[in-house]
């Protein structure tokens, strides 16, 4: 890549002092505004400095922008960048990467090939160019140019890593687990690899095989839901039951959106209350607290009080606690299906929440919060519940 090369000709040919200290700034990425206060410095002396080194002051700044998330500004220091210097590669690679982040993925594949054309051994482009190609769908590019990023950078882990998703993709399960194998040889800690390559297994009807790289993929990252979702898929295809549903209702218990982990227990006859699960997360976050008490009559139904009077942190905690649920709820397809406030005077907001379309066997969540007002209620506390209606 050019870009370390044309820093190191910047700096040899700046002086000590100011002129060092600009170039410091502009080129180190640890710090955004002293990034951009230091590459302003340097396009503020105009003709002083040379076109190419301008061109790397507004690349250079125009990342800095990207990384805040002010596109507009981004953008247009890596157009004036390229006004600059038409053939500086990193310019046009920038301004992909933010096209790609706005979602303009034609512009991002454009300037990506072009970075390309003017930099033929640029892995991290075509790395890149082929995550826009599967946003696109075109799965054999997508292939082709993590290929081609792989044959420049051998040690690149996430290309091998994204190469094999796309395998996966085309059903192509051995040339997934052996890019999978490669990922784990570059990084043994890589959970996620772990359990890509278990999944690869599962799918090619090896279960057995998959299994011990989806334990290792749980030891390295125990509260993923997609993780914990393979482990239960694989424990179900051996006939091991209750470690199956386990797994899967633990999976839900941490994301109650995980669709897959929903129809693998009602594959194994187990019915999935999806807002009962969001309750295990809601206990979890108060267990080492001792400002408030947690009583549950049921798994599924709870009430949360704070354990002293007008104890401002345990209505924080509380509130919060409730806020989770619902949107645990919202996550788990339950729908709003009424919400009452009653009168001034005490603030209670009764909200309940159902499946939506699953007739009179629907799953019905209600959360009733009694709110502190004045002097008169010095404690607060909500109920919640989840049951069959």
């Amino acid at each position: 890549m050019r870009w370390p090369l044309i820093l190191a000709l910047v700096f040899a040919l700046c002086a000590t002092g100011a002129c060092a200290d600009r170039w410091s700034d502009c080129s180190q990425h640890r710090d955004t505004d002293r990034q951009i206060r230091g590459c302003t410095q340097i396009i503020e002396r105009g003709e002083k400095e040379t076109r190419k080194n301008r061109a790397i002051a507004y690349t250079n700044r125009g990342h800095a922008y990207q990384n805040k998330g002010e596109v507009d500004r981004a953008f247009a220091d890596f157009d004036k960048a390229i006004a600059l210097d038409p053939k500086l590669a990193i310019a046009y690679y920038n301004r992909g990467v933010t096209y790609r982040k706005k979602g303009e993925i034609d512009r991002a594949i454009a300037d990506y090939t072009k970075a390309i054309a003017l930099n033929p051994k640029y892995a991290i482009a075509y790395y890149n160019r082929g995550i826009a190609y599967k946003k696109k769908g075109d799965v054999d590019r997508t292939i082709a140019d993590y290929t081609k990023a792989i044959a420049l950078n051998p040690n690149f882990a996430f290309a091998y890593n994204n190469r094999g998703l796309a395998y996966l993709t085309k059903g192509e399960f051995d040339r997934a687990i052996a890019d999978y194998d490669k990922v784990i040889a570059l990084n043994p800690k890589d959970a996620l690899a772990y359990n890509a390559r278990a999944w690869a297994y599962f799918e090619r009807g090896k279960s057995e095989l998959g299994l011990p790289d989806a334990e290792r993929a749980v030891e390295l990252a125990p509260d993923s839901a997609p993780i914990l979702d393979t482990r239960g898929q694989i424990y179900a295809a051996l006939g091991r039951r209750e470690e199956a549903i386990a797994d899967l209702k633990k999976a839900l218990s941490i994301d109650p959106s995980q669709k897959e982990s929903r129809e693998a227990l009602e594959g194994l006859g187990v019915t999935a209350a999806g807002g009962a699960q969001c309750f295990d997360a809601a206990r979890a976050r108060v267990a080492d607290s001792q400002a408030f008490k947690v009583n549950c009559k049921t798994a599924a139904d709870c009430e949360f009080e704070s354990a002293q009077a007008q104890n401002v942190s345990a209505m924080a905690l509380i509130d919060d606690i409730a806020k989770n649920l619902q949107d645990c709820w919202k996550k788990a397809g339950l729908k709003t299906v009424t919400e009452l406030t009653a009168p001034e005077g005490m603030k209670l907001h009764i909200r309940r929440y159902s499946a939506p379309d699953a007739g009179a066997s629907a799953e019905i969540c209600t959360v009733a919060e009694l709110k502190p007002f004045g002097d008169k209620q010095l404690t607060t506390s909500f109920r919640a519940q989840c049951k069959g209606d």
